[in-house]
């Protein structure tokens, strides 16, 4: 998945009437040469903000 449809997803997801309870925006970041940053965030703002630093 790329960054956009990531942010995509985030900006779309709605959170107001969940089927369970939501708990956090969960984000991990694959890079080709094997690294990985895992994040995770109560807020979509941060989350966004997170993915627009990772580009």
């Amino acid at each position: 998945m790329s960054v956009a449809v990531a942010r995509e997803a985030i900006e779309t997801l709605d959170t107001a009437t969940p089927r369970g309870r939501f708990l956090r925006y969960e984000l991990r970041v694959m890079y080709s040469q094997g690294d990985v940053i895992v994040a995770s965030f109560e807020a979509a703002p941060n989350a966004i903000e997170f993915l627009s630093r990772v580009v």
